[in-house]
């Protein structure tokens, strides 16, 4: 996987998350077109499952030379969002969830590039078992299971760094066949009835194959051009997050109540939250330029 294929991919997974919690459907819920629009936008959570892919891949891919500054960056990037959202009353499991991977995955890092078959089971016993423990013995919560069906996506991620290189018309058939049985998957088990057995937030596990499908897709298509505003908007996921979870649901009452246009309200909802998100970056990049001036 290319660097530019990481920037898009990071941009497509945000824009499918920023969808996911800030769209309102416009058609009609008996129509076909409302029903495809509610399906399709109800089938962009596996783009957390690719976010995480991507990000255990680069770790494993690139080694943390240091690893104690590389965790205190994580830290100071990650957490000043995560504690104003949290004085807010909102909880981004997401934040905590991405620190525990990059606290984890660099030391297994060269683990898994010199016995990655074993490392890889060995990875994926243990998410079993810290799973079963979790969710079946200490606590049956959904809202710890969102992170935990995650993991394999993790898992896959640092493995992949083994595979070899394949042909761009490999990518877009392997690709493809991921996406159609994930899609059928999450049609079945992650819409309809969503799959709660043998704990509940199974069903999050559907996502994979279209996470990866898309993936190999966009690696085909797009591993060699590169975009500056895509990579703005690939390197904004973190802003991103922040402020639909903090301002999407108040925008939407807002927008909504002031136009009575559901086009219009997510058309509105849309832009506020990037040019949101767009802001925070502006604010960090300023306080992050002067610490470093102030360092020198």
């Amino acid at each position: 996987m290319s660097h530019k294929t990481k920037k898009w991919a990071a941009a497509f997974a945000a824009l499918q998350i920023l969808l996911y919690h800030c769209w309102i459907p416009v058609f009609g819920n008996n129509t076909v077109p409302g029903m495809a629009e509610r399906f399709l936008i109800a089938s962009t959570y596996p783009a957390v499952d690719m976010f995480f892919f991507i990000s255990a891949f680069s770790l494993v891919s690139r080694p943390v030379d240091d690893y104690l500054r590389f965790i205190v960056n994580r830290v100071l990037k990650l957490f000043p969002l995560f504690i104003i959202a949290w004085f807010l009353g909102q909880f981004l499991w997401f934040i905590p969830s991405i620190m525990i991977m990059y606290l984890v995955l660099p030391p297994l890092a060269k683990i898994c590039r010199k016995r990655p078959v074993l490392s890889f089971l060995l990875l994926t016993a243990g998410w079993a078992g810290i799973t079963y423990l979790i969710l079946g013995v200490i606590r049956p919560d959904q809202d710890i299971g969102i992170f935990l069906f995650r993991i394999p996506s993790m898992i896959l991620g640092a493995y992949a760094v083994r595979f070899k290189k394949i042909s761009r018309r490999q990518g877009i058939v392997a690709g493809l066949l991921l996406y159609v049985t994930g899609m059928l998957l999450i049609y079945r088990f992650g819409y309809i009835n969503r799959l709660n057995v043998p704990f509940r937030g199974t069903f999050y596990l559907t996502g994979i194959p279209v996470a990866i499908g898309e993936l190999l897709i966009l690696n085909a298509l797009v591993a060699e051009r590169s975009s500056r505003l895509i990579d703005r908007f690939g390197s904004m996921t973190l802003e991103l997050y922040f402020a639909q979870m903090v301002s999407g649901a108040f925008l939407v009452r807002t927008y909504f109540g002031l136009t009575g246009s559901r086009v219009l309200t997510d058309l509105f909802t849309m832009t506020t939250v990037i040019l949101f998100a767009v802001a925070i970056r502006y604010v960090f990049d300023k306080i992050n330029a002067r610490g470093s001036r102030l360092r020198l």
